[in-house]
């Protein structure tokens, strides 16, 4: 077995305009939970307001050129949960209207899902098969569904708490603000700081 290891920022993870993440059906579905998401919301907020580096442990792929995807081996709970609070920060910077709105649609283009120059855009993580619909529809589409509902699917209530969980916490440090051209400053800066997080990459064939 051959693998290459490197440290990476989190945007060059996500910017990868040639191939599409792919969680394998093998991998376990979503599980994580409040306390899980809880500790990475205050260390990512913690690290961005002590503008500290932070790291994000290693993350495991296997590329499968010949379908133009990369497998997640390894780091598929963190990889859904940071698209999650991707989506939730593109989400809190879309209510701020024109302000916020060049800002949402870079996190959602660049970030979110990839955008082709003939206007074709791909999600750049898709989850298990029989979440990827649940995921996509409510997660990497601009614009986000205007109701969201707590889905039966256990898996799925987990992402729709992440979600909740992060865009409550989003308005908790928003609401303090006096007025909106803070709220987009500090969303957008968050976002960039979230870009910097260091990860091991390590890719094996």
């Amino acid at each position: 077995m051959k693998f290459d290891a490197e440290d990476i920022a989190l945007n060059d993870l996500f910017t990868n305009n040639s191939s599409t993440y792919m969680i394998p059906r093998y991998q376990r579905p979503y599980s994580w939970e409040r306390e899980q998401i809880s500790e990475l919301w205050n260390d990512l907020l913690e690290s961005f307001h002590e503008r500290e580096d932070f790291f994000f442990g290693t993350m495991i792929f296997c590329p499968n050129p010949n379908e133009n995807s990369i497998s997640v081996v390894d780091g598929q709970q963190r990889f859904t949960t940071l698209t999650i609070l991707y989506a939730s920060i593109r989400d809190a910077l879309l209510e701020m209207g024109e302000t916020g709105e060049d800002y949402a649609n870079r996190i959602q283009n660049e970030i979110i899902t990839s955008t082709f120059s003939f206007g074709d855009w791909r999600p750049t993580l898709s989850v298990q098969e029989n979440s990827q619909d649940y995921f996509k529809k409510h997660f990497q589409t601009n614009p986000p569904p205007k109701e969201r509902r707590v889905p039966k699917v256990r898996s799925w209530k987990r992402m729709h708490r992440t979600y909740a969980f992060f865009s409550s916490k989003i308005d908790e440090v928003t609401g303090r603000m006096p007025d909106e051209a803070s709220c987009v400053e500090f969303l957008w800066d968050f976002s960039l700081a979230l870009s910097k997080v260091r990860v091991i990459r390590i890719d094996v064939e």
